[in-house]
């Protein structure tokens, strides 16, 4: 039988199960990073009527309040 020292085991097996648990990991944030796409600060709006701030996913040129209804101006953000 082969002789092992403690630490060794206790380093070769928390290597074993840290080792894909780091790569899930990464993993995981690179997807959710493409996923996310990086919120641009202009898609961050504003209305001038009820002050609500929302995210124009849709990229329209005239976007509207999500809670009143207006239109808005593309490139005045939240202030």
């Amino acid at each position: 039988m082969v002789e092992v020292r403690f630490q060794l085991f206790l380093l070769v097996f928390l290597a074993v199960v840290m080792m894909p648990l780091l790569a899930g990991w990464i993993h995981g944030e690179a997807r959710w990073g493409r996923q996310r796409g990086g919120r641009e600060e202009s898609s961050l709006l504003r209305c001038s009527i009820c002050t609500y701030v929302y995210v124009d996913d849709m990229c329209d040129e005239l976007p509207r309040c999500p809670r009143c209804g207006t239109y808005e101006r593309r490139g005045e953000g939240p202030s």
